[in-house]
Protein backbone atom coordinates (compact mmCIF):
# COMPACT_ATOMS: atom_id res chain seq x y z
CA UNK A 1 0.00 0.00 0.00
CA UNK A 2 1.42 3.51 -1.01
CA UNK A 3 2.20 5.11 1.86
CA UNK A 4 0.77 8.96 2.50
CA UNK A 5 2.69 11.68 1.30
CA UNK A 6 2.00 15.52 2.09
CA UNK A 7 0.81 16.37 -1.70
CA UNK A 8 -1.91 13.81 -1.72
CA UNK A 9 -4.26 14.70 0.61
CA UNK A 10 -6.36 12.84 2.90
CA UNK A 11 -10.23 13.51 3.40
CA UNK A 12 -12.26 13.07 6.58
CA UNK A 13 -15.83 12.09 6.07
CA UNK A 14 -18.17 12.29 8.49
CA UNK A 15 -21.49 10.24 8.91
CA UNK A 16 -24.50 11.11 11.25
CA UNK A 17 -27.83 9.94 11.68
CA UNK A 18 -30.44 11.66 9.65
CA UNK A 19 -33.81 10.86 11.19
CA UNK A 20 -36.64 7.96 10.70
CA UNK A 21 -36.87 7.63 6.80
CA UNK A 22 -40.13 9.86 6.19
CA UNK A 23 -41.10 7.13 3.40
CA UNK A 24 -42.32 5.02 6.45
CA UNK A 25 -45.17 7.06 7.41
CA UNK A 26 -45.81 8.16 4.21
CA UNK A 27 -46.54 4.69 3.10
CA UNK A 28 -48.95 4.04 5.89
CA UNK A 29 -50.82 7.53 5.35
CA UNK A 30 -54.26 6.57 3.47
CA UNK A 31 -54.33 9.87 1.44
CA UNK A 32 -57.38 11.72 0.74
CA UNK A 33 -59.00 12.30 -2.59
CA UNK A 34 -57.20 15.08 -3.46
CA UNK A 35 -53.82 13.54 -2.70
CA UNK A 36 -55.17 10.46 -4.72
CA UNK A 37 -56.03 12.90 -7.83
CA UNK A 38 -52.19 14.23 -7.35
CA UNK A 39 -50.66 10.90 -7.32
CA UNK A 40 -52.95 9.46 -10.20
CA UNK A 41 -51.82 12.24 -12.62
CA UNK A 42 -48.14 11.67 -11.41
CA UNK A 43 -48.47 7.83 -12.54
CA UNK A 44 -49.96 8.90 -16.05
CA UNK A 45 -47.42 11.60 -16.50
CA UNK A 46 -44.95 8.30 -15.69
CA UNK A 47 -46.40 6.50 -18.18
CA UNK A 48 -46.67 9.20 -20.79
CA UNK A 49 -42.87 9.42 -20.78
CA UNK A 50 -42.19 6.36 -20.46
CA UNK A 51 -40.29 4.58 -23.97
CA UNK A 52 -41.57 1.14 -23.29
CA UNK A 53 -45.25 2.09 -22.81
CA UNK A 54 -47.34 2.44 -19.49
CA UNK A 55 -46.08 0.76 -16.60
CA UNK A 56 -47.23 2.22 -13.04
CA UNK A 57 -50.63 0.20 -12.66
CA UNK A 58 -49.46 -3.26 -14.02
CA UNK A 59 -45.71 -3.03 -11.50
CA UNK A 60 -48.43 -2.19 -8.76
CA UNK A 61 -50.94 -4.62 -9.30
CA UNK A 62 -48.03 -6.75 -9.79
CA UNK A 63 -46.83 -6.60 -6.90
CA UNK A 64 -49.98 -6.21 -4.76
CA UNK A 65 -50.25 -9.75 -6.58
CA UNK A 66 -46.93 -11.36 -5.36
CA UNK A 67 -45.45 -9.90 -2.37
CA UNK A 68 -41.69 -10.37 -1.22
CA UNK A 69 -41.07 -12.28 -4.71
CA UNK A 70 -37.65 -11.78 -6.02
CA UNK A 71 -37.09 -8.80 -8.28
CA UNK A 72 -35.91 -11.05 -11.04
CA UNK A 73 -39.08 -12.94 -11.32
CA UNK A 74 -40.73 -9.64 -11.10
CA UNK A 75 -39.19 -8.00 -14.12
CA UNK A 76 -39.52 -11.13 -16.02
CA UNK A 77 -43.54 -11.25 -15.42
CA UNK A 78 -43.40 -7.49 -16.91
CA UNK A 79 -40.82 -8.79 -19.67
CA UNK A 80 -38.24 -5.71 -18.20
CA UNK A 81 -34.63 -6.44 -17.32
CA UNK A 82 -33.68 -6.48 -13.48
CA UNK A 83 -32.30 -3.25 -13.60
CA UNK A 84 -34.47 -0.46 -15.39
CA UNK A 85 -38.05 -2.78 -13.31
CA UNK A 86 -36.05 -1.96 -10.16
CA UNK A 87 -35.37 1.35 -10.96
CA UNK A 88 -39.35 1.99 -11.78
CA UNK A 89 -39.98 0.87 -8.15
CA UNK A 90 -37.90 3.30 -6.74
CA UNK A 91 -40.06 5.81 -8.49
CA UNK A 92 -43.01 4.57 -6.90
CA UNK A 93 -41.47 3.92 -3.11
CA UNK A 94 -40.51 7.57 -3.61
CA UNK A 95 -44.09 8.52 -3.29
CA UNK A 96 -44.92 5.65 -0.21
CA UNK A 97 -46.61 3.65 -3.16
CA UNK A 98 -44.85 0.90 -2.38
CA UNK A 99 -42.13 -1.02 0.44
CA UNK A 100 -39.32 -2.64 0.09
CA UNK A 101 -38.63 -6.23 1.82
CA UNK A 102 -35.30 -8.12 2.50
CA UNK A 103 -36.74 -10.20 -0.76
CA UNK A 104 -39.05 -8.25 -2.75
CA UNK A 105 -41.72 -5.77 -2.28
CA UNK A 106 -45.12 -5.01 -0.98
CA UNK A 107 -48.06 -2.87 -2.07
CA UNK A 108 -48.29 -0.38 0.90
CA UNK A 109 -51.52 1.32 2.20
CA UNK A 110 -51.20 4.16 0.15
CA UNK A 111 -50.67 2.37 -3.01
CA UNK A 112 -53.62 0.11 -1.99
CA UNK A 113 -55.82 3.14 -1.93
CA UNK A 114 -54.72 4.49 -5.21
CA UNK A 115 -55.56 0.92 -6.75
CA UNK A 116 -58.90 1.07 -5.03
CA UNK A 117 -60.05 4.23 -6.13
CA UNK A 118 -59.66 4.03 -9.85
CA UNK A 119 -61.30 0.24 -9.40
CA UNK A 120 -58.29 -1.64 -10.37
CA UNK A 121 -59.25 -5.76 -9.21
CA UNK A 122 -56.93 -6.74 -6.80
CA UNK A 123 -56.31 -10.49 -6.37
CA UNK A 124 -54.49 -9.65 -3.49
CA UNK A 125 -57.33 -9.24 -1.73
CA UNK A 126 -58.51 -12.78 -1.77
CA UNK A 127 -55.36 -13.79 0.34
CA UNK A 128 -55.53 -15.03 3.61
CA UNK A 129 -55.06 -12.95 6.42
CA UNK A 130 -50.98 -12.80 7.35
CA UNK A 131 -49.88 -14.51 10.14
CA UNK A 132 -50.72 -13.20 13.17
CA UNK A 133 -47.38 -12.54 15.41
CA UNK A 134 -44.15 -9.58 14.94
CA UNK A 135 -42.60 -9.43 11.88
CA UNK A 136 -38.78 -10.00 11.29
CA UNK A 137 -36.65 -7.21 11.11
CA UNK A 138 -34.71 -6.64 7.91
CA UNK A 139 -31.97 -9.10 8.04
CA UNK A 140 -31.21 -9.33 4.69
CA UNK A 141 -32.43 -11.60 1.70
CA UNK A 142 -29.76 -14.70 2.75
CA UNK A 143 -31.14 -14.88 6.38
CA UNK A 144 -34.91 -14.12 5.72
CA UNK A 145 -34.91 -17.06 2.97
CA UNK A 146 -32.94 -18.84 5.11
CA UNK A 147 -35.41 -18.59 8.14
CA UNK A 148 -38.50 -18.59 5.57
CA UNK A 149 -37.06 -22.37 4.42
CA UNK A 150 -37.44 -23.72 8.18
CA UNK A 151 -41.02 -21.75 8.18
CA UNK A 152 -39.94 -18.94 10.78
CA UNK A 153 -41.73 -15.76 9.28
CA UNK A 154 -42.47 -14.38 13.21
CA UNK A 155 -40.16 -13.63 15.80
CA UNK A 156 -41.94 -15.57 18.23
CA UNK A 157 -41.03 -18.51 16.25
CA UNK A 158 -37.74 -17.45 16.61
CA UNK A 159 -37.73 -17.33 20.47
CA UNK A 160 -38.84 -21.36 20.14
CA UNK A 161 -35.09 -21.72 18.83
CA UNK A 162 -31.94 -21.65 20.21
CA UNK A 163 -29.60 -19.14 19.25
CA UNK A 164 -26.91 -22.05 18.12
CA UNK A 165 -30.04 -23.06 15.74
CA UNK A 166 -30.21 -20.11 14.26
CA UNK A 167 -26.72 -19.56 13.59
CA UNK A 168 -26.32 -22.86 11.99
CA UNK A 169 -28.69 -21.90 9.65
CA UNK A 170 -26.54 -21.55 6.15
CA UNK A 171 -26.83 -17.42 5.47
CA UNK A 172 -27.34 -16.22 8.80
CA UNK A 173 -24.49 -14.01 9.64
CA UNK A 174 -23.75 -11.98 12.83
CA UNK A 175 -25.64 -9.36 10.95
CA UNK A 176 -28.32 -10.84 10.74
CA UNK A 177 -28.00 -12.46 14.56
CA UNK A 178 -27.09 -8.69 16.14
CA UNK A 179 -30.61 -7.60 14.84
CA UNK A 180 -32.71 -10.47 15.29
CA UNK A 181 -31.27 -9.70 19.31
CA UNK A 182 -32.40 -6.44 19.05
CA UNK A 183 -35.93 -7.00 17.88
CA UNK A 184 -36.06 -10.03 20.31
CA UNK A 185 -35.45 -7.62 23.44
CA UNK A 186 -37.86 -4.85 22.24
CA UNK A 187 -40.51 -7.50 22.13
CA UNK A 188 -40.06 -8.66 25.28
CA UNK A 189 -38.93 -12.16 23.97
CA UNK A 190 -35.23 -14.18 23.73
CA UNK A 191 -33.64 -16.85 21.95
CA UNK A 192 -34.73 -20.13 23.66
CA UNK A 193 -31.65 -20.68 25.64
CA UNK A 194 -31.27 -17.35 27.08
CA UNK A 195 -32.23 -17.27 30.56
CA UNK A 196 -35.08 -16.32 31.32
CA UNK A 197 -36.47 -16.76 28.04
CA UNK A 198 -39.85 -16.99 27.00
CA UNK A 199 -40.64 -18.89 24.54
CA UNK A 200 -43.43 -18.31 21.02
CA UNK A 201 -44.76 -20.68 19.27
CA UNK A 202 -42.73 -23.68 18.27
Amino acid sequence: MDRLHADRPVYRIGLRYAGVDPRHALREAVPDTAEIDAIVAWLDRLDRASPTGPWTRATLLLIDELPATRAPDLADRMGRDTPSFKQNVRKLKERGLTESLDIGYRLSARGAAVLDHEGHPRPARGRSAPEPGTPLPHLGAAATRALAAHGVLRLEQVSGLSEAEVRALHGVGPYALRHLRTALDAAGLAFRDDPGAVSGPG
